[in-house]
């Protein structure tokens, strides 16, 4: 019987779980695929055969060279059809540009370490635990049998009652004096809040994402009601404290090589209606590290991205809108190109059109030099002649490509339309050959939205311009906090202590250079089940 007349036979359960199966079989093929040429790029940073650069400066795909270099396999024929070098690969699925990793084994995940641990024994009772026990030949524990519990404690508040001594003295001149001896550092005139509170407020509002009725009923629930109106003034106080921060933040991005900047969309409470106001994110890399910075400004136009950027030098990534251009026309800051939305463009193509197919492969294959030298740990340097040997070849691949394709496409279709977003940004998209602290796209300064689309999603709009601002300057440093591996907790809470009560200067305190302060002594209060949610 024929493989066709038993797949006929089949019931129409099983032939779905045979698609899928295939499917899946499919997909791990390409994952290795990609794997290996992962491999291969590791095995060329590492500079272990000539004869390897010499073949990618001439532009030989990576899948014909590592053929070369170990015994071919066989391989089925081609079916004639032509990718963009006539190789026939048109058939192939597109990669992601990001090579697949392996998933864990699933299983019971053991508790943290670092948790305390409260041992709780059990007492034995013979005649009661032990079945047909006999106390003439007594019994002997051999061994312990233990699991783990994880415990999470309702944190109570408390209230700090500072009792100052008025004394009441007479002086060496025979004077009578009233003095009240002891000074207390509140962070705000006649403010109940303590620094502990006010990071509390901050990071469940802005990292956790809650809304502040919810903060408002989890106070209440703690025993210790809130006003709204109370924990919106304490916010935007917060942010006027911590201004300096962001200021000295945003002036170390200013001294970094490179700065990545995108935009996005939030809503403003306004008499009688909702304003629509810019938010920015700015990022970049000091010499102490990554600082992240929010602003602000009423629309996207050319005037708001040079009051956004226009203090800034050198290297900066955008996308390729045209609000930027009056950026780069003086010379002074140089456009850096994102290969991730011509991607994304192709890969709408490809829905439709199966000639954007290469593209994507080609795009992909950039990638796949990026990850190898991620996974070798490439100086920027090493990274940078690493690009010159295995990625300028592709580009030349894909310049080549494209203008064949431009020429041959008369229409004004989307396939040319997205052939032309390739060459009008031609010469951003091949800068990150200049440098190796330069990235393909600019995926860093759109991730740090997300935390701005979770949080719109459940907040809706600011209460009002002031919040706005205090609550950009929040975002800027709790989302550096995330970024250096930092508790957006501690860090505030140690912050606030500092500021409200000592001259530290701002520069010192911002996420990059905070860890190398001496550590002042605190008495961290128990968090909340919102605090201990995690780190997004």
């Amino acid at each position: 019987m024929s493989a066709s007349r038993d797949l006929s036979s089949l019931p129409p359960d099983e032939l779905v779980r045979r698609c899928v199966q295939a499917e899946e079989r499919r997909k791990r093929a390409e994952s290795r695929i990609l794997e290996l040429e992962r491999l291969l790029m590791k095995y060329v940073a590492q500079d272990r055969s000539s004869a390897v650069r010499r073949e990618l400066l001439q532009g030989q795909p990576l899948l014909d060279l590592a053929a070369g270099l170990t015994p071919p396999a066989p391989s089925e024929a081609s079916d004639g059809g032509e990718d963009e070098d006539g190789s026939g690969e048109d058939d192939e699925e597109p990669p992601s540009g990001r090579s697949s990793r392996r998933k864990s084994r699933g299983g019971r995940r053991k508790l943290p370490a670092h948790l305390p641990r409260e041992v709780q024994d059990y007492t034995l009772d013979p005649m009661r635990d032990l079945p047909d026990y006999d106390p003439a030949h007594g019994y002997q524990v051999i061994d312990h049998d233990t699991c783990e519990e994880l415990v999470l404690p309702r944190p109570e508040p408390k209230v700090i009652v500072h009792r100052r001594p008025v004394v009441l003295y007479t002086t060496l001149d025979g004077e009578t004096r009233l003095a009240t001896v002891g000074g207390i550092s509140k962070v705000f005139p006649k403010c109940a809040a303590s620094p502990s509170v006010l990071a509390r407020i901050a990071v469940d509002r802005l990292h956790n994402h809650l809304t502040l009725y919810r903060i408002e009923r989890s106070f209440a629930e703690l025993g210790c009601p809130l006003a709204r109106s109370t924990l919106c003034q304490w916010m935007v106080w917060l942010g006027e404290l911590l201004r300096p921060l962001a200021r000295a933040q945003e002036e170390t991005i200013r001294a970094g090589p490179v700065r990545f900047a995108d935009d996005t969309v939030v809503r403003v409470l306004a008499p009688g209606v909702c304003d629509t106001v810019r938010v920015w994110v700015l990022l970049g890399d000091g010499q102490s590290g990554r600082e992240i910075v929010f602003k602000h400004t009423p629309s996207r136009t050319a005037d708001a991205a040079r009051e956004i950027l226009g203090a800034h030098t050198g290297y900066v990534q955008v996308d390729a809108c045209g609000v930027y251009d009056g950026l780069f026309a003086d010379g002074v800051r140089i456009e850096v190109g994102c290969w991730s939305h011509v991607f994304r463009k192709f890969e709408e193509v490809a829905l439709v059109d199966a000639r954007a197919r290469p593209m994507l492969r080609l795009i992909g294959k950039l990638y796949a030099v990026e990850d190898a030298a991620d996974e070798a740990k490439l100086t920027p340097k090493a990274r940078w002649v690493l690009r010159l040997l295995a990625s300028r070849p592709l580009l030349a691949r894909i310049g080549a490509w494209v203008a064949r394709q431009r020429d041959a496409e008369p229409l004004e279709s989307s396939f040319k339309k997205a052939l032309n977003y390739v060459v009008n940004q031609w010469s951003a998209l091949k800068r990150f050959l200049e440098d190796g602290r330069l990235r393909l796209d600019n995926n860093l300064s759109e991730a740090e939205f997300h935390v701005v689309g979770v949080g719109r999603r459940n907040w809706l709009f600011f209460g009002s311009r002031e919040g706005l601002k205090s609550a950009l300057v929040l975002y800027g440093l709790i989302r550096s906090c995330v970024a250096h591996g930092i508790d957006p907790y501690v860090y505030l809470v140690d912050v606030i202590r500092r500021v409200a009560g000592t001259d530290t200067p701002a520069r010192e305190l911002i996420p990059s250079r905070w860890k190398q302060l001496p550590p002042l002594p605190i008495d961290k209060p128990d968090r909340s089940p919102a605090q201990l949610a995690g780190t997004g």
